[in-house]
C-alpha cells in the first residue's frame, strides 16, 4: 500500500456532539455505569422497550463460546424500526436523513418509510415469495429502495444489489435461494 493511502488509515480526530444534542439523546453517561453493575439487567430492561411477540424465559444462556440472548422471545425487528414509531405518534418525525457529498439532502419519515416498504412487500407477495423463502433482489443505490428490502416483514432473510431507480413499471430480478442447513 502507498503511503497516500495508508495515511487514511490513520485517523485521530473526534467529533463531539453539542451540549444540546448530547443533552436530548437517548443514551447517556450514567449507561455504562448501569451495565457494569449489573450487565444482564441492564440488557433486560433495553430490551423491554421493545416489542415483543413473545417475552424471553431468560436473557442469556452462556455455553462457552456459544451465547443466545434472549432465549424463548419473539420479535420483528421492523416493527419495531418503523411501525411501532408511527402507531406511537411518531410518523411524522424523520427516521432517515441522507447528505449526499455534493450537499444533496433527501429526509423520510417512519410514516413515508413504512408506506413504500410496505409497496415492497406487497410487490413481492405477487410474485409469490412467502415466509421462510431466502430472497436476492437487484435493485438500484437510492436509500428509499436499499430499505424497502430492510422492512420486508413477509421475509426472514433478504439480500439485496442495487443498480437503477426502482418504477412499478421495472422489472424486479427476484430469485429465490434455497434453504440451507
Amino acid at each position: 500500500m502507498n503511503d497516500s493511502l495508508s495515511n487514511l488509515l490513520s485517523e485521530n480526530r473526534t467529533f463531539p456532539p453539542s451540549p444540546e444534542f448530547a443533552a436530548q439523546a437517548n443514551a447517556k453517561a450514567d449507561m455504562y455505569d448501569e451495565a457494569e453493575r449489573d450487565r444482564l439487567a441492564f440488557w433486560e430492561k433495553q430490551a423491554s422497550v421493545l416489542h415483543w411477540h413473545q417475552k424471553w424465559t431468560h436473557v442469556l444462556d452462556w455455553q462457552p463460546p456459544f451465547a443466545k440472548w434472549f432465549v424463548g422471545g419473539k420479535l420483528n425487528a421492523s416493527y419495531n424500526a418503523l411501525d411501532r414509531h408511527v402507531i406511537e405518534g411518531r410518523g411524522d418525525r424523520v427516521a432517515f436523513l441522507f447528505e449526499g457529498e455534493p450537499g444533496d439532502t433527501q429526509k423520510i419519515t417512519y410514516a413515508e418509510l413504512l408506506k413504500e416498504v410496505k409497496k415492497a412487500a406487497n410487490a413481492l407477495q405477487f410474485l409469490g415469495i412467502k415466509d421462510g423463502d431466502r430472497v436476492a433482489i437487484y435493485m438500484p443505490m437510492i436509500l428509499k429502495q436499499q430499505l424497502r428490502c430492510w422492512h420486508v416483514r413477509e421475509l426472514e432473510r433478504l439480500i439485496a444489489w442495487s443498480s437503477e431507480d426502482f418504477r412499478p413499471t421495472h422489472y424486479w430480478h427476484v430469485f429465490k435461494m434455497p434453504m440451507q442447513s
